[in-house]
């Protein structure tokens, strides 16, 4: 009976290891869990745990495990393990039940790396709370701030060409005019894309905003994820954006969060006496803070929402590149002997918005070649 549970407990302490690296393996590098091969391998050795009695697993268990493992040898050089085996497979079984959609989202690096090293996929620098992609993800990653970022130059681009657009049927109508036959089909295109200038510009502004937010959250949490041990409970609470249970504000963070990561833990920021309030977070907090207000939650006393579509560029513009400037200030504030995220394209604006137009472009190649074998 105990041999049977030997066997049996370390098959799936085996299984459970190579489950998880070979969910992490990109699928072009043969040895991913979606290699047909290796799940059919995987399936029937779970089958076999599953169904075998005590004396299958006392005669065929050794066999399985020694077919497993070469592909576990492989396994342990790719993700070396950092604590047992068994600790590894018994952390891996909480995990699938606290969440089972987890193949699906990936699995959080503060997980992954206590226990397996993972420096052979990724940059370990990325952010703790990253998810590490899984199965068709695999070999990518993803956080929050990086989609925000990106959506935001994305639509920068976006409102800037609806723009030119615009300007192009604004000569149009007018030289119509001109001739005494304006076109009332070319006012209404010209009215739907002057909404959307405008739409683009807006959503622009409000993406880069809940970067900038979602960037400090990020990097606060980061810090209280690695050194959670070292922080006392109002430190950890005040890096959850919380004081006294409640949320608090952008500029609290922008003081408080450095002051706590910094390892002087000196205040370098300033924000809330409007004395010493200096750019870039002067224009961050006195106009675009009240700007994304206002589009989330309009009131007639709030900044004006109903603006020309120049108007929204000429903002998308000014404040996209003082979310930049504040996000390189914050970040120097936290680590004045650290290089920008790389994550994060470096914080580089030229990089965002080359970005943006590479993937404006890449989609206006996917549209016409569906167009065109349609």
């Amino acid at each position: 009976m105990q041999i049977a549970f030997k066997i049996r407990q370390d098959l799936i302490t085996n299984l459970n290891f190579v489950r998880l690296t070979s969910s992490l393996l990109p699928p072009d590098s043969g040895c991913g869990i979606l290699n047909p091969a290796v799940r059919e391998s995987y399936d029937e050795a779970v089958s076999f745990i599953n169904n075998a009695n005590e004396k299958q697993f006392i005669e065929i268990g050794p066999t399985i495990l020694n077919a497993i493992d070469p592909i576990l040898k492989t396994a342990i050089k790719n993700f070396p393990p950092k604590k047992e085996l068994h600790e590894i497979s018994n952390a891996f079984n909480e995990l699938l039940k606290q969440e089972p959609e987890l193949f699906s989202f990936g699995i959080p690096f503060y997980w992954l790396d206590p226990l397996i090293d993972i420096t052979n996929l990724l940059d370990p620098k990325i952010p703790y709370q990253t998810r590490i992609g899984t199965g068709h993800h695999a070999g990518k990653w993803a956080l929050e701030e990086m989609y925000f970022l990106d959506d935001g130059f994305y639509f920068l681009v976006k409102s800037e060409k609806e723009l030119d657009l615009l300007l192009l049927f604004g000569r149009k109508l007018q030289e119509s005019a001109n001739k005494g036959y304006p076109s009332e089909v070319a006012y209404i295109q010209a009215r739907t894309i002057n909404m959307n200038t405008c739409s683009y510009g807006r959503n622009s502004i409000l993406n880069l905003y809940s970067f900038i937010e979602c960037f400090m959250n990020g990097v606060a949490f980061d810090y209280y994820l690695r050194n959670k041990e070292a922080l006392n409970a109002q430190e950890i609470e005040t890096l959850h954006g919380k004081k006294k249970g409640g949320f608090v504000s952008l500029e609290y963070k922008l003081e408080k969060y450095p002051a706590i990561i910094r390892q002087d833990k000196k205040q370098v920021l300033y924000v809330t006496d409007p004395k010493q309030l200096k750019e870039p977070f002067r224009t961050l907090i006195r106009e675009c803070k009240g700007l994304r207000d206002s589009s989330m939650h309009f009131a007639p006393n709030k900044e004006a929402v109903w603006r020309k579509p120049t108007d929204w560029v000429e903002k998308a513009r000014k404040y996209s590149n003082t979310i930049m400037q504040s996000a390189q200030s914050f970040w120097t504030a936290c680590y004045p002997n650290k290089g920008f995220p790389f994550y994060l394209r470096n914080l580089n604006y030229e990089k965002c918005y080359e970005g943006a137009e590479k993937r404006l472009s890449e989609t206006e190649k996917i549209r016409k070649k569906q167009g065109a074998s349609s």
